[in-house]
């Protein structure tokens, strides 16, 4: 039989969030939006007037809303209300901020993003994982791993890592509009489908992740003391 309709209270809500401070990013699709560290994470996208995005932009809650956001999807709960709040819980102003990243990504459009809450950075304690997408513009398909590192406090900026990662094993082709999914007790990204240039795709492919992204294994002295090639120090696809 089917289950029963939700009682009371208990029924999710959507409503819209209107920040208090700063301005929203411009109007774009194809963006990713991730959360981590207890913020939003906004990065690239492409609008219809041929603008193409690399931009990153953080969302920082207030405190009614923070309870309801997590680093892997906002919790189930009634309705935060309007975003009122002149700075969070850590003091940084609410609402969104165009970060000023040191290192780029190339612009993109329909790309895939997941968050992990480690990062071998120190100050950071999550990092989100891009992975291909296209530039609408010159319909180039992208297959590179692009790593942003996440602070653990609001109000500081991110930090890409220096070029994209390199994992051992095939990876897979170029493409947009594919799905990307992780499992944090085994350090396991999955990546599904999308499109290339010839049509729509429904490959499946496994990354291991290296041992940093593993929140057990992000404090940065001990990664520091690992023997270069360590196994478990590479990412395999």
């Amino acid at each position: 039989p089917p289950p029963p309709p939700p009682t009371s209270g208990r029924r999710a809500r959507w409503h819209e969030l209107q920040a208090a401070r700063g301005s929203r990013p411009p109007r774009r699709g194809g963006a990713s939006l991730t959360a981590a560290a207890g913020r939003l994470w906004l990065i690239g996208g492409a609008d219809r007037t041929g603008n193409v995005y690399s931009d990153v932009w953080e969302y920082v809650p207030s405190p009614s809303e923070s309870a309801e956001i997590s680093d892997s999807v906002a919790a189930a709960g009634p309705a935060a209300g309007t975003a009122t709040a002149v700075a969070s819980e850590g003091g940084a102003p609410v609402g969104w901020r165009a970060q000023e990243l040191a290192g780029e990504i190339n612009m993109r459009s329909g790309h895939a993003a997941v968050a992990l809450a480690a990062s071998p950075l120190e100050g950071c304690s999550a990092s989100i994982l891009v992975f291909g997408g296209q530039d609408p513009r010159s319909s180039v398909l992208l297959a590179d791993l692009r790593v942003l590192h996440i602070p653990a406090r609001a109000g500081i900026d991110a930090t890409w890592s220096a070029g994209a990662l390199t994992p051992l094993g095939t990876p897979p082709e170029a493409r947009n509009g594919h799905s990307l999914a992780s499992d944090a007790a085994s350090s396991t990204l999955w990546l599904f489908g999308g499109a290339d240039a010839d049509g729509h795709l429904n490959d499946l492919h496994r990354l291991t992740l290296p041992r940093w992204a593993s929140p057990r294994e992000s404090d940065g002295a001990a990664v520091a003391e690992r023997p270069a090639g360590e196994a478990g120090e590479e990412a395999t696809w």
